[in-house]
């Protein structure tokens, strides 16, 4: 008997929590609202050039790196 009335009573707070209680779903895939899409461009080839040769002492990774970095600080100057 005790375990029907949690039960219907669990059952109610549910089907409230679904009528009242809003769900937002984000985005993953959003970008920074300071951030270009030419620095995104550099940012998405680093991680590329890193999944590639998985160290991040090789030279295409620093470069890669380096690159990104230049363009993102240069991007975040801008906006300030």
């Amino acid at each position: 008997m005790n375990g029907t009335a949690n039960n219907s009573l669990k059952e109610i707070l549910f089907r409230i929590q679904r009528k009242y209680v809003p769900v937002v779903e984000r985005s993953r895939k959003s970008k920074k609202m300071w951030l270009t899409y030419k620095a995104l461009k550099y940012v998405k080839s680093k991680h590329r050039v890193f999944r590639k040769y998985n160290d991040s002492h090789h030279t295409a990774c620093v470069r890669a790196s380096r690159l990104a970095g230049r363009e993102v600080k240069k991007v975040n100057l801008n906006f300030e």
